[in-house]
């Protein structure tokens, strides 16, 4: 559950990177700006799934989907850190 949250509310802040830079400056054409151009475009070109195993791969590896994972990823992995404590005898959940 909480990596599906995570993940989701990931894609709220890609869209609002996306929709917030102002595409036709200069400096939106930097290095700087590199993943959030590869959001964009993907935002415009999204593969949904089609059920099929291909279809599965081909959404799976959007840069929106890769990022979104790895962010939610990470996020579970401190999270539970948070929610465990280190004893002499191992990890206890805390309160």
């Amino acid at each position: 559950v909480m990596d599906t949250v995570f993940h989701e509310v990931y894609h709220l802040y890609q869209h609002y990177v996306v929709n917030n830079i102002d595409w036709n400056s200069n400096f939106s054409r930097s290095a700087y700006f590199a993943t959030a151009r590869a959001w964009k475009e993907n935002q415009e070109n999204y593969i949904k799934s089609d059920g099929t195993e291909e279809g599965y791969w081909l959404y799976s590896k959007q840069p929106l989907e890769q990022s979104a994972r790895e962010y939610a990823r990470e996020r579970v992995n401190e999270t539970m850190v948070l929610l465990y404590e280190t004893t002499e005898d191992g990890y206890i959940l805390v309160g």
